[in-house]
């Protein structure tokens, strides 16, 4: 999610119509492209933000965003 033209949505669908299967989303990103900061885990009900100067290798938990 952090290339330029990332797109959740269009990725998702994508597996639908290419390979006929049924995806389960267990992860969504927050933010896209240069806006990207992490994803909501929904199995286990949290939100992981990175840390852009450690390029992903640090991370912090936090509660999921409202937005």
């Amino acid at each position: 999610m952090d290339k330029v033209g990332a797109d959740f949505d269009h990725s998702f669908l994508s597996i639908r119509k290419r390979l006929g299967a049924n995806p389960v989303a267990v992860q969504f990103p927050i933010g896209a492209e240069m806006h990207f900061e992490g994803l909501v885990d929904v199995i286990d009900m949290k939100a992981v933000y990175y840390q852009r100067e450690a390029l992903g290798s640090r991370f912090e938990e936090r509660p999921i965003p409202r937005n």
